[in-house]
């Protein structure tokens, strides 16, 4: 699947309807990772996401639920600030997947995502740090920032 030049009349918002149907080849990622990368954060997210991309830490915890599908694919762009949100993917498929933690950089977190209340972070996955697996938070333990 080779990505096409998108013009700029079609905000990445558009673009997710084709983005999800792709399956990632050899370079996908790297492509949708420059895409990414030269997009502005307006074409990005609403006012409120770039607000809440902005009040993170500097150096940010994210989550990522993987299954047996997907086990092989922790260096990649989609990520979530919420530990619930990750462990829902984990367990989707009636699989008893994984969840894992890491920590970037906020200034390698492209976009913040709220639309479908997944606190979804895209992100550069070259710049992740500290990979393990996570263990589910205690009550009161923040999850994120």
């Amino acid at each position: 699947f080779a990505l096409v030049s998108w013009g700029s009349e079609m905000c990445i918002r558009d673009r997710f309807p084709f983005l999800s149907a792709c399956q990632c080849s050899e370079g996908g990622h790297t492509q949708l990772t420059e895409m990414f990368r030269h997009s502005g954060p307006a074409a990005l997210m609403d006012e409120a996401e770039q607000a809440q991309l902005a009040e993170l830490d500097d150096t940010v915890t994210v989550y990522r639920g993987v299954t047996t599908i997907n086990s092989d694919n922790l260096l990649a762009l989609s990520w979530t600030l919420d530990y619930e949100t990750a462990d829902w993917f984990a367990r989707r498929f009636d699989e008893d997947g994984t969840v894992y933690k890491a920590q970037i950089d906020k200034e390698h977190i492209f976009a913040l995502f709220n639309g479908r209340d997944e606190s979804e972070v895209v992100l550069d996955p070259k710049y992740l740090k500290d990979i393990t697996q996570a263990q589910e938070p205690t009550q009161g333990q923040e999850l994120s920032m």
